[in-house]
């Protein structure tokens, strides 16, 4: 296996249109009241958040993050929801492929220094995992940017991520 990185594109364009998993990082500025779907209600702390998903429906990866890079006019997944709340994607990580590797980056990812899990079986609804956001509270701890959370995401699961900054 290739040494863990995070190879870094120029330009959001570069998101292919094949199916693939992907690591979105958001940030809120300001404390939000929040309510998803049947999860209920919650309170999100501003700062750094990191959602795992998947793409494999038609145009993979560039439709789904397309479709994350817009404000959602009406909420489809839990991630639109905190779009709604005025969280905004900074950047993405992702691996092209038909493999099912959310649950394990997500699972992986509660490793990550600071990383929480503020909201129970968020965008986990089709899954066991605990969640797939992860409010990464320790930004101190070598987290201060979004081009470190992918970076060290990579070296966690000890894989290749392409990243873009949004």
């Amino acid at each position: 296996m290739a040494s863990p990185v995070a190879v870094w594109a120029s330009d959001p364009e570069a998101i292919p249109a094949a199916p693939g998993t992907y690591a979105l990082v958001l940030r809120l500025d300001r404390p939000r009241p929040f309510t998803v779907g049947a999860l209920g209600s919650f309170v999100l702390q501003r700062g750094r958040y990191l959602y795992l998903g998947s793409a494999r429906g038609p145009g993979g990866l560039a439709a789904r993050l397309a479709h994350h890079r817009r404000p959602p006019a009406r909420p489809h997944w839990h991630v639109d929801y905190l779009r709604v709340a005025g969280a905004r994607p900074v950047a993405v990580g992702w691996m092209e492929g038909a493999a099912h590797r959310e649950c394990a980056w997500a699972q992986g990812a509660l490793a990550l220094p600071g990383a929480e899990a503020p909201i129970p079986r968020f965008g986990a609804s089709d899954c066991r995992c605990l969640t797939h956001l992860l409010f990464l509270s320790a930004a101190g701890e070598g987290m201060e940017t979004p081009q470190a959370v992918l970076e060290a995401l990579a070296r966690r699961l000890g894989i290749s991520l392409t990243c873009v900054l949004l």
